[in-house]
């Protein structure tokens, strides 16, 4: 998901003002200040304990790479916890600052895992202000 903000931390993911699926920005282009991707990833018993590399990347309605992403290994244990065939999961937190919108549109992470593309993508939309919220205090 999509949040204002996000750390992972413990085992635990923190998420502050998640789960939104649109910006409004008056003009464009446009720099949104902050934003982070919240991530639960799973994995099963063929590759935890293991690892693997996340590739994130950011593009537009026509599918075009924004430049705004990143790619890290991740590592996958087990708990003390942890029962045969149990999945493991990885909170993952990543943060975006000054991200630049040239035009209104939707937009997506897409997200890889060693090369292959994860779905759902995480989407959300980048909009300018109906018209009638464009208008100067006090006129109608």
């Amino acid at each position: 998901m999509v949040a204002d903000a996000a750390a992972s931390l413990g085992g635990k993911l923190y998420v502050h003002g998640g789960g939104w699926d649109a910006l409004v920005m008056r003009e464009f282009p446009a720099t949104h200040p902050t934003m982070a991707l919240a991530l639960l990833l799973s994995a099963d018993a063929t590759e935890a304990p293991g690892t693997g590399e996340l590739r994130v990347q950011l593009v537009d309605d026509d599918g075009t790479d924004t430049g705004i992403g990143g790619a890290a290994t991740i590592g996958f244990g087990h708990s003390p916890l942890y029962k045969p065939g149990q999945k493991t999961l990885a909170p993952i937190a990543l943060s975006f600052v000054n991200l630049r919108f040239e035009r209104p549109g939707q937009y997506e992470f897409r997200l890889f895992w060693n090369g292959n593309q994860l779905d759902p993508a995480v989407g959300f939309a980048v909009a300018s202000p109906p018209p009638s919220l464009m208008r100067p205090p006090g006129q109608h």
